[in-house]
């Protein structure tokens, strides 16, 4: 990065500009600098070490992407089955998908077991429908949810009667060709907030989204098309990605 930011001094300037900007002059800056920094030399956010860029360069410890290198493409190195992390990771990596990580609800944070977004088996299609049953069910607060493509949602699965406690699911967001939010999917923006101007939390609300079965984050979990569920680890793991972060943000 110190080679990149010697030949193009442009990723460095205005940072102490940026005191006096608006939250949305904040957010073309930022981005500006981002794409101009995927054109000359991607693997520099493109990597384990995507946090530093923006700490010295950007201007901000925590920014667009960091969430999405740190938490969401974690979530599927951690949780993933091998044969998810295949379709999913080089993706993530690559940012041909941006994700964000939505656990926390209007009526629910760190007590994760009571969260209140579904996610019921429908054996008929071979699908999970995830749904916001209330208004206490909202995701919200999830950093980088406005500029994200897919999300990783943590819902209470269900199969008839039978429920089976807070799993992690990949929930597409966005139509990728316009990045229009998909049918039954809300996503917005809270507005401002005290510190971190160029992160964008939001929230999203789910209306019966289908999403195949094989999304269902499997590293520690099986559920078979006829509803048979087998787990295959200790299920308190899936709280590891929620601790890291919080470590993380210490």
């Amino acid at each position: 990065m110190n080679e990149l930011v010697k030949e193009h001094p442009e990723l460095i300037e205005g940072n102490m500009e940026r005191y006096d900007m608006s939250r949305e002059e904040n957010f073309a800056f930022i981005w500006k600098r981002i794409k101009r920094t995927m054109e000359l030399k991607p693997e520099v956010l493109v990597s384990d070490e995507s946090s530093k860029p923006f700490i010295y360069y950007f201007g901000d410890a925590i920014g667009p992407l960091n969430l999405h290198f740190a938490v969401f493409t974690k979530t599927i190195e951690g949780l993933a089955s091998p044969e998810q992390q295949e379709m999913w990771l080089d993706k993530a990596r690559k940012l041909n998908i941006i994700g964000c990580y939505a656990q926390t609800e209007l009526g629910h944070g760190s007590n994760v077991s009571d969260l209140e977004t579904t996610a019921t088996l429908d054996m008929k299609t071979d699908e999970f429908v995830i749904h916001t049953p209330n208004v206490k069910a909202t995701k919200v607060w999830a950093g980088d949810i406005t500029i994200s493509s897919h999300a990783a949602v943590f819902a209470r699965l269900k199969i008839e009667d039978n429920d089976y406690g807070v799993w992690p699911f990949m929930v597409p967001l966005r139509n990728l060709e316009d990045y229009s939010p998909l049918p039954g999917v809300e996503v917005g923006d809270l507005g401002s907030k005290i510190g971190f101007k160029i992160m964008d939390n939001g929230y999203c609300v789910f209306n019966n989204v289908r999403i195949p079965r094989t999304n269902l984050f499997a590293r520690l979990i099986d559920v078979q098309k006829d509803g048979s569920v087998a787990l295959k680890g200790n299920p308190k793991i899936v709280y590891s990605m929620m601790l890291k972060t919080r470590i993380l943000l210490a």
